[in-house]
């Protein structure tokens, strides 16, 4: 596994006093070459595999030494770590437009997925979200979001409700004249009217199509409660359908242990068998009240697995977007608040009873759910402040980490602790980014 101390040194500790380092320089050591890395900027410098042993000796030439200063490497004051930290800190202080909002049409499912998070067929309380609620969350919505805006109609299955999700999409273009914010049905794609296709192409409607492998294996994780139905192929139905009308759509990709050491295979199948152009993968969450088990191994041999696959897809042009999310951080040099809009405070989700919290992973838990008309700024209430503070810069474990600046802290949903990393997440950041970062170039 990938570990610090064995190919990821952190520079103040293992050369201590040798040079005026930053407390986010890291080197990355590769059986050809190293990297020296800032872990809180991102910023990169890949150099030969005897620079270790010249930091050693204190041999670092002037232009390598103003190299690594230009890069805040080597820090020239004392302060230089700490305004740093404040910029960033006031950049997650800051205000957010609200960006996602995710409507919970339902929380019930015609399947039974192994690995669900939402555990529907024990813990779902049978409730479908209302025309009136839809209605009036589009409204709040729409009248303060960002340009940027998008809408998902979630589940559950939402397309169990079909009826009720096709009325707000005409009302929304139709009624309201809205055009501009993408709509998106996220969908197992097993249960739908045969002329779905041609009214989502009619309202520029995108779709998310859950599917994760081929037939054998996407049916061993992905089951029905009807036994006559075949999840694979209704699914790829629908997939081929929208292929061929030209629908903006991506394949979604749960990562467990019945598919994880087949991600290469899978994803080339997707590309050459189903011509899959846009493809993401999740990762799989704990399931109501699962204590966390040590899974590092597993994370660390999936973290491989995807960056192995994320490059087998570039080669065909095709962006996987969950580690095109890291690889932006890394190449933009942004520090990343979290992987997901919710950690940004830009995130509303409503639940199929009206009430309004930052992310879904938690509908299950009414401390995560309030009622409250002020949606203008809700950025700013304590619930959502309780998702954008605990960031990683904010987090003692993480200052640690030579990647702080772009992992994003992981699934607040997944944490052992609210206020702490999942180590497992952990294994899996620093592994897919040991990775990725062998491929950069000077």
């Amino acid at each position: 596994m990938v570990k610090i101390g064995q190919q990821i040194f952190k520079l103040n500790n293992r050369f201590a006093g040798l040079y005026s380092w930053s407390e986010f320089g890291w080197l990355i050591v590769y059986p050809e070459r190293a990297v020296i890395f800032h872990s809180l900027n991102s910023n990169t410098i890949v150099c030969r595999l005897d620079y270790q042993k010249r930091i050693e000796k204190c041999l670092l030439s002037l232009s390598e030494q103003e190299l690594l200063r230009k890069n805040g490497i080597i820090i020239t004051r004392e302060s230089q770590d700490q305004d740093l930290i404040k910029r960033v800190r006031k950049k997650i202080s800051q205000p957010k437009p609200l960006v996602t909002l995710f409507l919970i049409v339902t929380d019930e499912c015609n399947l039974c997925c192994k690995y669900c998070y939402e555990d529907l067929k024990r813990y779902g309380l049978h409730q479908n979200m209302s025309l009136e609620i839809m209605k009036r969350s589009v409204d709040k919505f729409l009248a303060i979001c960002d340009e940027d805006a998008k809408i998902f109609f979630y589940g559950g299955e939402p397309l169990l409700f079909e009826n009720r999700i096709r009325k707000i999409i005409k009302y929304i273009r139709e009624n309201l004249g809205n055009w501009q914010v993408d709509i998106q049905i996220t969908t197992n794609a097993t249960i739908y009217r045969s002329d779905l296709v041609d009214f989502l192409k009619k309202y520029k409607i995108g779709i998310g199509i859950s599917l994760d492998g081929p037939e054998k294996v996407n049916n061993k994780i992905r089951l029905s409660k009807n036994s006559s139905l075949n999840v694979y192929q209704r699914a790829v139905r629908l997939l081929k359908d929208s292929q061929d009308a030209g629908l903006d759509y991506s394949l979604l990709c749960t990562i467990t242990e019945d598919n994880s050491d087949q991600i290469v295979d899978i994803c080339k199948f997707f590309l050459t068998c189903l011509n899959v152009r846009k493809i993401n993968f999740n990762l799989k969450l704990k399931q109501p009240y699962q204590s966390h088990k040590d899974q590092k191994r597993f994370w660390h041999r999936t973290a491989e697995n995807i960056a192995n696959a994320y490059f087998v897809m570039l080669g065909s042009e095709v962006m996987e977007g969950r580690t095109l999310r890291y690889i932006t951080g890394l190449t933009e040099g942004t520090y990343s608040i979290s992987e997901c809009d919710a950690g940004y405070g830009a995130q509303i989700v409503v639940n199929p009873a009206g009430l309004i919290g930052p992310c879904q992973g938690f509908l299950y838990d009414t401390q995560f759910f309030i009622k409250t008309d002020d949606w203008e700024n809700i950025s700013q209430h304590l619930l959502w402040k309780k998702f954008t503070n605990t960031t990683p810069i904010n987090i003692s474990q993480c200052r640690d980490c030579p990647f702080l600046g772009t992992c994003g802290g992981g699934c607040h949903y997944n944490r052992i602790k609210f206020d702490s990393p999942n180590p497992n997440f952990c294994q899996y950041t620093r592994s897919l980014l040991y990775s990725i970062i062998s491929h950069i170039k000077n």
